[in-house]
């Protein structure tokens, strides 16, 4: 069965933070306002519709919807990103981070966002 414990802490290239209580089972992710997740973008970096959550089969997944620039995930027990794309979709656990390119300018580091997955 569904359980509604599960939580997005959300850090902006810039560094706020924020939570997102995931309440229902599908969630789509971007830049355009259409989106249940919006993440803002004056320079559009990330897609319309970058990516999705979706629960099923009680697993929480994230599939890459075409994104230019990727949707990747850092596993809580693997230091190197795994792009979603290339899975088709990638299940997610606890601590698992999803990385969303935000910000990117010649001679600085890529900002990213960081969307930590947390399932109580």
């Amino acid at each position: 069965m569904y359980s509604e414990y599960h939580f997005l802490d959300v850090k902006d290239p810039d560094g706020n933070e924020y939570t997102i209580k995931l309440e229902q089972q599908y969630f789509a992710m971007g830049r355009s306002n259409n989106n249940d997740i919006i993440l803002p973008d004056p320079e559009k970096i990330i897609s319309r519709q970058q990516c999705v959550l979706e629960y099923e089969a009680k697993c929480w997944w994230v599939v890459d919807e075409s994104s230019a620039n990727g949707t990747y995930v850092q596993q809580s027990n693997n230091d190197t990103p795994i792009n979603v794309r290339q899975q088709g979709r990638l299940q997610i656990k606890n601590g698992d981070v999803i990385l969303i390119l935000g910000r990117f300018s010649s001679g600085e580091e890529p900002g990213f966002w960081r969307l930590t997955f947390r399932d109580l």
